[in-house]
């Protein structure tokens, strides 16, 4: 594998490179600093997270994320993800593999679904959770 060009690193808010490739295959590496989360003072007892607020409720940006999530998995544009959409996504958690008997166990009655699949708020929960 050959390294075609590289920016060296930056703090700066945005970095760009532009490379002309001929067509083929290739691997995009990028790179970050990360984000540096601050909770205000009075959060003395509750952590901050870029995933919940104060009252342990998920924040809009994270609920959007999810929202992307579903609509990603949601291939059959039900409006719900079924056994087979959700095991697509639960497969990318990293988590072991997932049984049509454990999804209507677990999963349908635990969070917000219909008879047949999880719903966008189910899936929240299941992020809150």
């Amino acid at each position: 594998m050959d390294l075609i060009d590289f920016k060296n690193f930056s703090r700066d808010r945005q970095v760009e490179l532009e490379v002309e490739l001929n067509p083929g295959r290739y691997i995009v590496i990028p790179r970050s600093t990360g984000a540096l989360m601050s909770k205000p003072v009075s959060w003395n007892d509750k952590p901050a997270t870029p995933l919940t607020d104060k009252e342990g409720q998920l924040t809009k940006a994270f609920e959007s994320v999810i929202e992307d999530i579903f609509r990603k998995f949601d291939l059959f544009i039900g409006r719900e993800l079924s056994f087979e959409e959700f095991k697509a996504f639960y497969k990318c958690t990293g988590k072991p593999e997932l049984t049509e008997f454990d999804f209507k166990l677990s999963f349908l009655d635990k969070y917000c679904s219909t008879s047949e699949g999880i719903t966008v708020r189910g899936l929240k929960m299941f992020f809150l959770e």
